[in-house]
């Protein structure tokens, strides 16, 4: 639809404003509950972003990128990131806005399981994994923000920086190359 009716545009940027209104938010909307785990349904989604990515370049460019052109040029073209990444930032987010007590929930923060390391110990995890049985334990929301905080924990401490540092993080593209 966006790229049906945005064809009388000539300004990227408008594109892309049609593109996040009508598109990229219901691709987003409630994902911190439904954030798929298997790459074939990651992929799909992607897919319908890709699609965009590519009619965007052309806007810009004047010529569809070739086949198999990687995908993180046409979201660094753009300015954009992936719709994996975004959910990652968004389920991190959540998680500081949940421990620093912006989200009134308990039932939500009594799941968050922190773990306190001896003094000695290398390791720097923040939280504790439950141990699941399925995967479908493995995705549920709260473990899946504790993973997704976990793959940034080098970089931005939940306690000390604001939401600002872990949008930033997200920002650079080997964070992003790790989700």
């Amino acid at each position: 639809m966006v790229l049906r009716n945005g064809r009388e545009f000539s300004d990227v940027d408008t594109l892309k404003l049609l593109y996040f209104t009508f598109v990229r938010s219901r691709l987003e909307y409630a994902s911190l509950v439904w954030s798929p785990m298997y790459n074939n349904h990651i992929a799909s989604l992607e897919r319908v972003q890709r699609r965009f990515l590519k009619n965007g370049v052309h806007m810009l460019t004047g010529s569809y990128p070739p086949r198999g052109h990687p995908n993180d040029l046409l979201l660094g073209q753009l300015g954009m990131s992936s719709l994996l990444s975004r959910r990652a930032e968004h389920s991190v987010v959540f998680l500081f806005k949940l421990i620093h007590g912006l989200v009134n929930c308990s039932d939500l923060l009594s799941q968050v399981t922190f773990k306190v390391n001896r003094p000695a110990c290398r390791t720097k995890n923040t939280f504790s994994l439950p141990t699941r049985r399925t995967n479908t334990g493995l995705s549920s929301p709260v473990v899946r923000m504790m993973i997704n905080y976990g793959n940034i924990e080098d970089t931005v401490d939940i306690f000390c920086c604001g939401i600002d540092a872990i949008r930033k993080c997200y920002l650079n593209p080997l964070v992003r190359d790790q989700q």
